[in-house]
């Protein structure tokens, strides 16, 4: 038989290697939780650097398809004129059609960069990622502005049976420079320029 002071001391020993065991087991927890939540902050950071880095060179891909020089009849086919359209009225509303639908494609990428950029900005708080993606939104509007107002006015040329004034000559001129374009133009370099910026600045974040 063990003396009472004896059972005493084990039952002391029992107690602290139970509460020993108990830390060790909570900071293993505590430790794999914050490894998992790096992982978990890691893969976000990645996958969030990944999508905007996909939509900058899809929006630089669209942006060039859509300003190409040649329009094709099956870009249109799907308008239906109006009976009292007049020949050249129609030719100019067919064109500012297919023109209008060829940025639907790339408004589709700028809304999956905005997705991406609020996503973004919970993880990356202290990042502008609006900013980031404001030369992208910029060249969107300039080209919708210029489709949009270029067409009306030859629309509203033809139905009145004018063509354009001298005083419209330069206006126009600069408007189709930037609706129409090839790529190694000004404006598609331009483009170039500022998705190879932005790839440079999602490899610093990534880093």
């Amino acid at each position: 038989m063990f003396e009472p002071w004896f059972l005493e001391l084990l039952q002391v020993i029992s107690d602290i290697a139970v509460t020993i065991t108990g830390l060790v087991v909570a900071a293993v927890a505590v430790l794999g939780l914050s490894q998992w939540q790096r992982e978990l902050r890691g893969r976000a950071r990645y996958e969030v650097i990944k999508r905007l880095t996909y939509s900058a060179f899809e929006f630089r891909d669209r942006y060039k398809q859509a300003r190409a020089m040649w329009t094709d009849a099956s870009e249109w086919a799907s308008r239906e004129p109006q009976p009292s359209e007049k020949k050249d009225e129609t030719a100019h509303r067919n064109e500012y059609f297919a023109r209008s639908r060829r940025l639907l494609p790339l408004q589709e990428t700028l809304r999956n960069m905005y997705q991406a950029m609020w996503e973004g900005q919970v993880i990356f708080s202290d990042q502008p990622l609006d900013k980031l993606i404001a030369p992208f939104e910029d060249a969107f509007k300039n080209l919708y502005v210029s489709i949009s107002m270029y067409f009306s006015r030859f629309v509203e040329r033809s139905m009145k049976g004018t063509e354009p004034g001298p005083e419209d000559h330069q206006w126009l001129q600069d408007q189709r420079k930037v609706i129409y374009g090839y790529a190694e133009d000004e404006l598609s370099k331009s483009i170039d320029v500022r998705v190879e910026r932005f790839v440079a600045e999602m490899k610093t974040m990534a880093s």
